[in-house]
């Protein structure tokens, strides 16, 4: 029996057949009228909020779309990913939490540099906190945006991608296992921008629609049971004149 949750990413994967209809669905979407809360006949009792350094940090917490026309160095995009990495090379304990310590989703980067020979596609390492080549890429800013169904300014530095391995997971806890999948991924993803809210060099944004399939070849991971969950644009801060 085929696994319902396998229909639903199927149904919602983008591809270059069915992203103008994507594309249509957002545009046409009412956002002055969108519903943001619940609302109750009774008007809720009011806190101060107390603030602390993670109050601080998150209303620093933005996405930015506009980058420098500078490239981030591989040891400023390390400053991102290094959110991510295990604690004492345990690797089954890390800055964000896991379903029975599973970590089923991986972290990739694509890079970019002044030069072409300098588009890497990276794997995050987090037991050693580092990264690992892969390969080369040829992608371009045009081509970037098209994957990401974004646009952008300036020049973008790296395309975090997350990709989840189900298979981690659903052998302990079945179908259910995908929502906690889903739930590591968002996890991450908060870390990642956290983390770019302590520099001031750096800036980006969560990027959700992209291009599945495509990507997945890029990383070279077409022919593993694995799914493109989510990703994150980083690249330099536009100056302050």
């Amino acid at each position: 029996m085929r696994d319902p949750f396998l229909d639903f990413w199927e149904e919602s994967s983008l591809t270059k057949y069915n992203i103008r209809e994507y594309g249509s669905k957002m545009s046409g979407f009412d956002a002055d009228n969108k519903e943001l809360k619940l609302s109750y006949p009774k008007y809720p009792v009011v806190f101060k909020n107390k603030k602390s350094k993670l109050s601080l940090l998150t209303k620093l917490r933005k996405s930015v779309r506009n980058f420098g026309n500078s490239y981030l160095s591989l040891s400023q995009i390390m400053q991102v990913l290094t959110q991510l990495s295990s604690k004492e090379k345990d690797l089954e304990h890390r800055t964000y939490p896991s379903a029975g310590a599973s970590y089923c989703v991986e972290t990739f980067v694509l890079s970019f540099g002044e030069k072409q020979s300098e588009n890497k596609v990276l794997y995050y390492d987090a037991e050693h906190n580092g990264v690992q080549e892969i390969s080369n890429h040829d992608l371009n800013n045009n081509r970037i945006e098209k994957l990401c169904n974004i646009s952008f300014s300036g020049t973008p530095s790296a395309l975090i991608l997350f990709v989840g391995f189900p298979d981690r997971i659903t052998i302990k806890y079945s179908s259910r296992g995908y929502r906690f999948m889903l739930i590591e991924a968002g996890a991450m993803l908060q870390q990642i921008a956290l983390g770019i809210a302590q520099s001031k060099k750096i800036s980006g944004c969560p990027v959700g629609g992209l291009l599945d399939d495509e990507l997945l070849k890029i990383l070279k991971l077409e022919q593993e049971n694995s799914l493109l969950i989510t990703g994150y644009i980083i690249g330099a801060s536009v100056k302050k004149p």
